[in-house]
């Protein structure tokens, strides 16, 4: 779809709108960076997904996100073997505390993660590590 169509449609005013019930940064991101698609194997993935979050929800609630602080700056001041500070240790002790709780959400008695493959294998992709965080 073209710009001219995407600015008649009002496209990111929709997104914004959208942007705006992201709790995270990267949330937010990720829809304010949207743009339609036709590629029919991307659509029916997203759709899966969807549908998957959408039964997840009513198994379980709502999952536990909570607004989590930009870490690329300490990334990059890690891969130069530079020092954090607290405060950059500190937001990433609440990451990896966030990401344990989506790991206990998802992965509950009730919930069969077999039935949810494409959210299992993101799920299962979270690092946790409690020595860090405790």
């Amino acid at each position: 779809m073209n710009k001219t169509c995407l600015e008649k449609l009002e496209y990111n005013k929709i997104l914004e709108k959208l942007s705006s019930y992201c709790v995270t940064y990267i949330g937010k991101k990720i829809a304010k960076d949207l743009i339609p698609s036709n590629n029919k194997d991307y659509i029916l993935n997203k759709i899966s997904e969807t549908t998957e979050g959408v039964s997840v929800l009513y198994k379980a609630s709502t999952p536990p996100f909570s607004e989590i602080s930009d870490i690329t700056i300490y990334l990059k001041i890690l891969e130069s073997d530079g020092t954090l500070t607290l405060k950059a240790i500190l937001d990433l002790a609440k990451i990896l505390k966030l990401s344990d709780s989506l790991k206990k959400y998802f992965y509950q008695d009730f919930i069969d993660s077999s039935e949810f493959p494409i959210l299992d294998s993101l799920f299962s992709e979270l690092y946790t590590n409690e020595s860090i965080y405790r």
